[in-house]
């Protein structure tokens, strides 16, 4: 999400519990913040090395979502899978199991990144996997009826 600022945030957010129109409050600027430099968790590092798929170990985060937000909107933190470590109050990268006021199934799922300039494509998968971790077999490129995942990061070549 590009250029929604603190509204479209809370907007998005407020969605997930259905809110009556009437409770609205106006959104503050504080569900976003500028964290710095952050890591890769221990679960997606021992991921890098499951799937193969190796990102920069550090980041720049200027988009990290508050951790206030797991209260506020049924995001329960034993369900938070932390792709990005936690930088204080801050949540620079990780996917987010809501559910249900009241109940304890998983209604929905996002993975929010909160990092500086273009996202390393590399994180989006890692995240995925992180998150269903579908089981790794090893076959050839030719098998037939399975299922792969192909991450292309264009872009990158250097020139004049």
């Amino acid at each position: 999400m590009k250029m929604v600022a603190a509204k479209g945030l809370t907007a998005f957010l407020r969605g997930l519990d259905y809110p009556q129109f009437s409770t609205y409050t106006t959104p503050s600027d504080s569900q976003t913040g500028n964290p710095g430099i952050v890591y890769l968790s221990q679960t997606a590092l021992y991921y890098c090395n499951y799937y193969g798929i190796y990102p920069s170990p550090y980041q720049t985060s200027t988009r990290a979502l508050s951790s206030s937000i797991l209260t506020t909107y049924n995001l329960p933190e034993s369900r938070v899978i932390y792709i990005l470590d936690k930088f204080g109050s801050w949540i620079p990268g990780a996917v987010y199991r809501h559910v249900a006021a009241g109940d304890n199934k998983v209604t929905g799922s996002f993975f929010a990144l909160g990092l500086t300039r273009t996202t390393d494509i590399r994180l989006t998968a890692l995240g995925l996997l992180c998150a269903f971790k579908p089981r790794l077999f090893p076959m050839e490129y030719t098998a037939t009826n399975a299922t792969r995942l192909v991450v292309l990061q264009l872009g990158l070549v250097g020139g004049a």
